[in-house]
């Protein structure tokens, strides 16, 4: 399984775009977006991307319940932290903005 993984898109429709396509190209079956999506309504754009989306909040997704109406079917919103289970890895999806979230990940 080829898992993409992406952060920060901050409404910049060219990047994103320009992650879609290398993400199709590949075949990218699952991808993680590590927060600061900021528009809520940036997130049509995920639709695009053919297969599931999995995103955390990051620091400037304020506005949550706007996320949640204009949320794709392929995007799940996971909160601010999510642990996932994907062939025997545990992976950890955080955006990063909370002090020493890195470091009790390691420890843990």
């Amino acid at each position: 399984m080829k898992i993409g993984v992406i952060s920060d898109t901050h409404d910049q429709v060219d990047n994103l775009k320009k992650a879609i396509k290398v993400f199709k190209k590949e075949k990218v079956s699952l991808i993680y977006h590590l927060g600061d999506v900021c528009s809520p309504y940036f997130l049509m754009l995920f639709k695009e991307f053919h297969c599931e989306v999995k995103l955390v909040f990051g620091n400037n997704d304020a506005d949550i319940y706007s996320h949640m109406k204009a949320c794709p079917e392929n995007v799940r919103l996971l909160g601010r932290f999510y642990i996932d289970h994907v062939d025997g890895k545990i992976i950890a999806l955080i955006h990063g903005d909370i002090e020493g979230s890195a470091e009790a990940l390691f420890k843990s």
